[in-house]
């Protein structure tokens, strides 16, 4: 294996993996349109949502296609449910959205299917006949709210700086006096613990809203705020009279003992967590330059034997005038370095690839425990007291459900 292509192999696998590795493939087919309607209203939905496809960065769209098509090659049945995923798995995409345009009384009636991380599910919007014009607004509003929830925030208000932030049991942060905010949180119910450091506990739980931030107010028991006192009028005295209870400070009881000052008894902070994330990527770092130098080294040893094979043959030019690969029926002098060169050359693919398979392994737990910064919190998620809820149905392959989407 010559250093050319050796250094060609290397440059193409460590530049081209990472971007096949990422994206997903991802097909929109044509929408089908019941009979009697215009069949514009299936091309509109189409073109709608293969162009909010195209703004996804981690997708690959594949070139259209029309359902009906795939439905007569791939499905006997005409159960959604069963026939979308089918079709996702004979044209090989890991995302695939379509759906049909009906008529329901005065109104046309949109039905979106969305097949996604092996999960089936679909939404229904409808709008009157005569608002033709709003189709887009419609369905990309129904693809907001099945590929982009919204945000929820959460706001630890707390007058204590360096308290300890557990939500559900995990350590989020230590406060500074005033608003805290954990900028992306799980909607749904959490458990909030906040640690003082005198040792203090406050507790609460909260039901998270999505697109919404919620606030709590951190109120340490046992610790209240002090309130100026009420003045009263003094008593008038004669100042040349002295009042036998009280004492001069300047002059000590000597019958009375110093006590000193007892300092209050530290308590135990709670830990920080280890970031597994940071021990990952030091350890998996660490072995892909261990991984890539070892490759190195035995491809510079393949070098080492191509010089010895160039000069055996050198040596003698008539014995191996002609023969193109001396390594294919090797002689007595060139056997011991041919047997070598293809072993270290098998060294070093093995090697350098492994080393770059480790190394990505490590870019990703990088990503993790160094660059995503926001702290997120996992939960359930529930539908609140919105007044406008959507409810998208789901099946998979372990069984059936709802999701809920809350428009704000």
């Amino acid at each position: 294996m010559s250093l050319r292509k050796f250094a060609a192999f290397f440059l193409i696998f460590t530049f081209c993996t990472p971007a096949f590795a990422a994206s997903k493939k991802a097909a929109v087919l044509g929408f089908e349109v019941e009979a009697g309607l215009d069949t514009q209203l299936g091309k509109t939905a189409t073109n709608t949502l293969r162009d909010l496809a195209k703004k996804q960065s981690d997708w690959k769209l594949t070139p259209p296609s029309e359902l009906e098509e795939n439905k007569l090659l791939y499905c006997e049945e005409d159960d959604p449910q069963k026939c979308i995923p089918k079709i996702a798995t004979n044209i090989q995409v890991d995302v695939l959205i379509t759906g049909r345009v009906s008529k329901d009384g005065s109104q046309m009636k949109f039905t979106i299917f969305f097949y996604a991380n092996k999960t089936f599910q679909f939404s229904n919007v409808s709008l009157p006949m005569s608002k033709k014009g709003e189709i887009a607004k419609m369905l990309t509003e129904a693809w907001n709210n099945q590929f982009q929830p919204k945000v929820a925030k959460l706001e630890i208000s707390c007058l204590e700086a360096d308290a300890k932030v557990f939500v559900d049991n995990v350590f989020v942060m230590s406060t500074v006096p005033g608003a805290n905010i954990i900028p992306s949180i799980t909607p749904g119910p959490h458990a909030i613990v906040v640690k003082s450091k005198s040792g203090a506990e406050w507790k609460t739980s909260v039901t998270i809203k999505a697109g919404e931030t919620t606030i709590v107010k951190v109120e340490f028991p046992g610790v209240t705020t002090p309130k100026d006192p009420t003045p009263k009028d003094p008593d008038v005295k004669d100042p040349d009279v002295k009042d036998p209870d009280v004492k001069d400070p300047d002059v000590k009881d000597p019958d009375v003992k110093d006590p000193g000052v007892t300092p209050p008894p530290r308590t135990e902070e709670p830990g920080k967590p280890m970031n597994l994330w940071k021990v990952g990527f030091w350890s998996t770092a660490a072995t892909a330059v261990v991984l890539i130098g070892a490759g190195t080294y035995t491809g510079m040893q393949v070098m080492s034997y191509e010089d010895d094979k160039d000069r055996i043959m050198k040596a003698d030019p008539v014995s191996y005038a002609g023969i193109n690969d001396v390594c294919k029926s090797p002689t007595a002098d060139m056997k011991d370095t041919c047997d070598s060169g293809k072993a270290f050359a098998m060294y070093t693919n093995v090697l350098i690839a492994a080393g770059i398979t480790v190394g990505l392994v490590s870019t990703y737990f990088m990503y993790k425990g160094y660059l995503s910064s926001e702290p997120e919190v996992g939960g359930q998620v529930t539908s609140g007291d919105e007044p406008s809820v959507t409810f998208l149905p789901f099946f998979s392959n372990n069984g059936a459900g709802f999701s809920v989407g809350i428009p704000f």
